[in-house]
């Protein structure tokens, strides 16, 4: 599948990556996900699979608002973070903050 062709939306995007991409570990220099992290069930594998895209030195640029879409759905199992909370497990899976809003 070539990159450009690559989807980028939820819930696809863990299977996508899973199933065409495991060998790009540490391969791309730069990640950016707009209105896309509160699109996870559970973020940390979001944020697990970015990191482990980007090489030694990489960035991942982020923009959108924390709006959880499976919040108070029915039947829905889904961890919702605060915005001090997904700082917080940014860096522990081992990004820099270099610059928030």
């Amino acid at each position: 599948m070539p990159l450009e062709n690559f989807p980028c939306c939820t819930p696809i995007y863990l299977f996508t990556y899973h199933r065409y991409f495991i060998n790009c570990l540490e391969s791309w220099n730069v990640v950016v996900t707009c209105f896309f992290i509160d699109t996870a069930k559970n973020p940390v594998s979001y944020l697990k699979t970015i990191y482990n895209t980007l090489e030694k030195g990489g960035m991942w640029i982020n923009f959108g608002p924390l709006q959880w879409h499976f919040e108070n759905t029915p039947g829905e199992l889904s961890i919702e973070l605060t915005y001090e909370e997904v700082l917080d497990l940014v860096q522990k899976i081992g990004f820099e903050i270099k610059n928030k809003v």
